[in-house]
């Protein structure tokens, strides 16, 4: 589940399941001087803490009034090819 993380016991990855939480959306303006492409690279780039999580980030942005951009990250271990379609 997108509630799930992941800790080290030994030699084996262990599977945690959290009780139900709101999920987190950054609402931002895209950053002065960098393209769409650029920030979607950047957030592509952050890592994912494993253990911590959360394992899926959604970031909205502004580019105008009108127009906005929504950004879902997760790490492949929380997905796969059937519920990529759902998530989109």
């Amino acid at each position: 589940t997108l509630r799930t993380t992941f800790r080290q016991q030994g030699e084996h990855a262990v599977q945690v399941i959290h009780a139900p939480r709101a999920l987190t959306l950054s609402v931002e303006s895209l950053p002065s001087g960098q393209s769409l492409e650029a920030c979607v690279q950047q957030e592509m780039q952050r890592p994912f803490d494993l253990e911590q999580g959360p394992l899926l980030r959604v970031r909205l942005l502004n580019l105008n009034t009108d127009e906005h951009v929504l950004i879902l990250t997760q790490h492949h271990i929380v997905s796969d090819g059937w519920s990529m379609p759902i998530m989109v």
